[in-house]
């Protein structure tokens, strides 16, 4: 079964759409001696820049990619099978809660796969976190502890007989760049989004055991206040919650929120009648057994993960195709990574607010024939609120552009025009396109599985509301939440 899976996850990675073979395109005219030199000082910039950031953001991730050792992966499979949900154990997921300041983290297994050019792709395992903190500061925890070192042990490179200081260099080595990361809102900790909910669940309690009906709303606020004041193990509430000192581009993420960037581009897609559309273009359906298998993984709880790799098309017969082939790969991910920093950095992707995390890795890099260094495939990787349907469906609506601007790209996406039109546009070709990439979540951990992002924030607003003025209006708002 595993193997017919693993075939079925990325139809027409082998061959054209057309149905004929994929042969590796040919040069017709030679590129610009400088570009490829350009093009490797651009990368260099970039990943410093991404460094940085690493750096001074409050949560970041972590994306840790080993190929599988010669006759190690049916053992692999069996501690993956066991540990995944109705698997019968947890002591994955057990371990990783020993974690205080993960958010999220997986172990997902990309199988042996043929590449375009025929060459083979070995098995590898990916383990990726979401956590409070710097890089180095995961990797140190993670190496600490001897949890992984069953899984790991049928990685190639992993030492025979680990300690901290082995486990910390393999992870350094088979540690991969992400492209883009988000978190749904920076500088808001593990321990505070327990402790809001605690909160919460506490304040509830008392509300469920009184009569209220005598009492103003802010008599009520006033009475919630006292309670949370003679409470010493919630004295923290009465405190500002530490928030993230951002670069302070507040002003363009308002502006941002308030335009309609999807409306508008529908406007000028429609003077643009030239263009042909995707609508009746045949659509390429996923193995309905293959389906199944994605479905019995989620729904597990409120939260879901999702996960995909697909191969990334290589360009045109010229170098100038060749060039805008690399612009959302090289361009146009790194800016979004700095605008989830900058902008995109309070609750709110655009227009989306049903994720907590998300990151788009290229992987399985290769020099192309116009002398960029470009990535065969793609990961991508999130942690959503609500089903798969509902989750795409936000998509579509909100930031279709979006998508098509860093999906695009891919082998099998719906074709889009211009970077940004049409593309998931297509609502049925892009769903199927979706399930047809997914990867197997294998083993999943959340830190706090029944909260969605809306929970998160609404806790969040419970404890502002605790101090500080609040007008009838804004009393009786805060009342509500509960």
């Amino acid at each position: 079964m595993e193997s017919a899976v693993s075939k079925s996850t990325l139809p027409g990675a082998e061959r054209a759409p057309n149905g004929h073979a994929r042969k590796p395109f040919a040069r017709e005219s030679s590129p610009p001696v400088l570009l490829p030199s350009a093009a490797e000082g651009v990368r260099s910039v970039r990943d410093r820049w991404t460094r940085l950031l690493r750096k001074v953001r409050p949560e970041n991730p972590l994306t840790v990619r080993a190929t599988v050792a010669t006759g190690r992966l049916a053992a692999l499979r069996r501690i993956l099978a066991d540990n995944a949900p109705g698997g019968g154990s947890t002591e994955l997921t057990g371990a990783l809660g020993g974690f205080a300041r993960i958010h999220f983290a997986r172990f997902t297994l990309l199988e042996e796969h043929a590449s375009e050019t025929g060459d083979s792709i070995p098995a590898s395992l990916v383990f990726c976190s979401d956590f409070d903190g710097t890089v180095a500061e995961q990797i140190e925890e993670l190496a600490a502890a001897p949890c992984f070192d069953a899984l790991f042990r049928c990685c190639a490179g992993f030492p025979e007989l680990p300690e901290p200081r082995g486990r910390a260099t393999f992870l350094r080595q088979h540690r991969i760049a992400e492209a883009t990361f988000y978190a749904n809102t920076l500088g808001r900790t593990v321990l505070q989004i327990r402790q809001e909910d605690q909160l919460r669940r506490s304040i509830e309690q008392l509300i469920d055991t009184q009569d209220w009906s005598h009492l103003s709303d802010q008599q009520v606020r006033e009475r919630i206040q006292h309670f949370v004041r003679g409470r010493p193990e919630l004295a923290w509430a009465l405190q500002p919650a530490p928030g993230f000192n951002g670069p302070g581009w507040e002003r363009v993420r308002k502006l941002l929120e308030r335009l309609d960037i999807a409306g508008a581009l529908d406007r000028i897609r429609r003077l643009l009648p030239s263009a042909r559309s995707n609508d009746h273009e045949p659509i390429d359906r996923p193995l309905n057994a293959h389906v199944r298998f994605l479905t019995h993984y989620e729904d597990w709880a409120p939260q879901n993960p999702f996960g995909a790799v697909g191969f990334v098309r290589s360009g045109g017969l010229l170098w100038y195709q060749g060039l805008i082939s690399v612009i959302p790969i090289s361009l146009l991910l790194p800016l979004a990574d700095w605008l989830t920093y900058a902008v995109f950095n309070s609750g709110n992707l655009a227009g989306v607010r049903s994720i907590h995390f998300a990151r788009w890795v290229p992987i399985d890099f290769v020099r192309s024939p116009y002398g960029f260094r470009v990535p065969r495939r793609a990961l991508f990787f999130s942690n959503y609120d609500g089903s798969q349907e509902n989750y795409m469906g936000e998509f579509i609506d909100t930031v279709a552009w979006g998508l098509n601007a860093t999906f695009s790209r891919a082998v099998g996406y719906p074709r889009s025009f211009g970077l940004v039109f049409d593309g998931a546009k297509n609502e049925q070709a892009f769903k199927h396109f979706i399930r047809r990439v997914q990867l197997q979540t294998d083993v999943w951990y959340s830190a706090y599985p029944q909260l969605s992002a809306a929970n998160i924030a609404s806790n969040a607003k419970i404890r502002e509301g605790l101090v500080g003025p609040l007008d009838a209006r804004e009393t009786r708002a805060w009342l509500q939440r509960f």
